[in-house]
Order: structure tokens, then sequence, then C-alpha cells
């Protein structure tokens, strides 16, 4: 079912580029290239993920970590745009309880007295090239009908990370641990000696837009990325383990030294799904020498809300943006040719949380 669904999705995607390039619109194919990397991190700086999290402070509850990095290259002419992408997205998401026990590791410090962690963390990672075909539908010149685009996209060579961790951990001193966690993975680049056949991916997603002049000065964006998409990952490596131990020494290094009681299995499966939706709104009030918005952005099961001052010059437009989530303030560049912009919530890379840059180019 999900190949005949690609099949007719590319057949409907051959069709429009069809119809685009037969198109009579006197105005030429102009190229674009766009690059944006983004990502925030809840309770650590992006550079330290990795590190011993020694700048530590997580949020009440739910924490994300957010990485979201596309890469486009293409041609517009009138109403149409067609390109080639390349997206990778991941997100991880936990409570603070587990957090707090990672951190604890990494720092392999004991708690202060006896503790309870409950664990439970997912990390959701993707990523897949493709070409990208879309269409705007409705008056170029605005009116009271909102113009709506609509674009679709077919990914080959996906791969996917699916890493879900949940159980619980209980210490009391001295050094006392009890382990009961399990772990589920998905990861399209792990390799296992009994494979039969190497892990690949393909799917489809489906995207909208829309712009709606309100009024002369008064303008409303709204789109949502993958409003429709269909994934599947054939002979997947499928990692599955649960450890239940008592611990209560450490090593040379100064780790938790356990003799786990590990169980677990390694399989390959197929399996399918959908990308996870994610959606912006924004109001843009042009003032004339200035333009004001406001904007919410929907990603991950979290809202982002920002505001946003634009200076439109001779030569183009200066922006600064704030976001209220993750307390970045951005600036950009937007001429005829060229837009650039930075978002970051410290001036320092190494303490940043949250970092985005975007570069794009235009004919």
């Amino acid at each position: 079912m999900l190949l005949r669904r690609r099949v007719l999705a590319g057949i409907g995607l051959c069709v429009l580029a069809g119809a685009a390039m037969a198109d009579d619109a006197p105005s030429p194919w102009r190229p674009y290239a766009q690059v944006r990397a983004w990502a925030a991190y809840d309770a650590v700086p992006i550079g330290d993920l990795d590190g011993d999290w020694a700048d530590f402070s997580p949020r009440a509850g739910r924490n994300v970590m957010l990485q979201r990095h596309r890469a486009e290259i293409g041609a517009e002419r009138g109403e149409w745009r067609l390109g080639w992408e390349y997206r990778q997205e991941a997100t991880l998401a936990g409570d603070r309880q587990t957090l707090e026990f990672v951190q604890r590791y990494k720092q392999r410090a004991a708690p202060p007295g006896a503790a309870s962690y409950v664990l439970a963390a997912r990390l959701e990672r993707w990523s897949a090239p493709g070409p990208r075909l879309g269409r705007w539908f409705g008056p170029a010149e605005g009116g009271w009908l909102p113009r709506l685009q609509v674009s679709g996209a077919l990914y080959t060579r996906a791969t996917l990370r699916d890493t879900e961790v949940a159980g619980t951990v209980d210490y009391t001193p001295a050094d006392q641990y009890a382990f009961n966690a399990g772990r589920t993975e998905l990861n399209s680049s792990d390799r296992f000696p009994f494979m039969r056949a190497e892990p690949g991916g393909a799917g489809a997603s489906i995207s909208v837009a829309m712009a709606w002049r309100l009024s002369p000065a008064l303008t409303a964006d709204a789109n949502i990325d993958d409003l429709w998409s269909a994934m599947r990952f054939r002979n997947l490596p499928v990692k599955e383990e649960r450890i239940n131990s008592q611990v209560g020494s450490y090593d040379a290094d100064g780790y938790i030294n356990y003799g786990p009681r590990l169980t677990g299995s390694n399989r390959q499966a197929t399996i399918r799904r959908a990308l996870g939706r994610a959606g912006a709104a924004s109001l843009l009030y042009d003032t004339g020498p200035f333009l004001l918005s406001a904007g919410i952005e929907r990603l991950a099961g979290i809202s982002i809300p920002s505001l946003a001052v634009a200076r439109q010059l001779s030569w183009g437009r200066l922006s600064t943006r704030v976001d209220t989530r993750f307390k970045t303030i951005g600036f950009g560049i937007d001429t005829e040719h060229l837009n650039m912009a930075l978002q970051a919530d410290s001036l320092q890379s190494g303490k940043a949380r949250a970092l985005g840059v975007s570069v794009g180019v235009r004919y």
C-alpha cells in the first residue's frame, strides 16, 4: 500500500512538473539555494551534550533537545518551485528526573542521600534527501482571498534512529544502586553479524503554506510541514535490552561498576510511520519604514512565541527577532539576492543553548 502511494505521489509530482514546464508564463526560471541549521536544548549548552554537563539547569517537568537542519537548491518561476532538499531532524525528550540521573552519572557523583529516579526519555532522529515540487494558488496581488501553497516531496536513502529508555534506578547509601530499566533502539546505522539485508528507507510528505493580505498593511502567514507523510524503513536493526541488577561499587576511573543481569535480543524489522508535524503562524503589520510581526511556532509538543521588528531601507531590510521560549535574540539581513540570519541566547558559542543560522541566495 505504501509503495503504491509513493508511486502515485511520484506520478503526481511528474504531472505537476510537466505542467510547470509547459506553463506559458513569460518569467524565467530563477535559481535559489538556502541552508538553515537550528538547535535548542533545555538542560545543557549545545556544545556540552556529549560532555560532563557541568552547566546543567533543566526545566521543571518535560525537557526537550531539538535539532532542525535543512539544505535546499532549486529554481522558481511564477507560482512554481522545484528543488532538491536534504533534511535532518532530531528530538530528545525527557523528564527532569531522567536528566538529573544522567548528569550525576556524567559527574560521577552520588546523590546526597537516598534517592529514586524514574527514567523516561526518547530520542527520535531521521534524515533523508529528495526532490520537492510546490505551487502557489490564489490571487498574486492579494485581495480578500488567501494564497495557498501546496508542496510535495519524495524521500530516498532515509535513515532513522529511535531510542526509548524507561525504568527505575534506586540509590541507598553507601553506593548501592538497583537498576530495573529497559531500552529499545531502532537504528539504521547498526549492523548485526546475521543481517540478511542492508537497511533502507523511503517515503513521501506533503506540506502547505498560506499567505493572506487582510488589509493593505496587515498580512497573515501560516504553514504546516509534513501535514501528511508516510515513511517506510526496511530491514531496520532493532535492539531490545533490559538490565535488572544490584550494584555497589565504582571502578578505577570513577564509573559505576556493575555486574548486570542483562537480557535482550537483536533483530531486523520493517516499520512504517508518519513524520511529526510542525507548524507556524504569524501576523505582519507594515507601518512603512518598519515591519512589526508576532508569531508562534509549534513543534515536538512545544510552542515558541516570537516578536520581530524590521526596518526597510533602500537596499533591503534589517530585522531583529526575539523568542520567549528559548530566550533567544536574532538579527537578519534581507536583500534582493541574499538573506542571512543568526539567532542565539548567548554571545558565547560554548554557552549557547539555542542557536540558529540561515543563509540563502537567489537570482
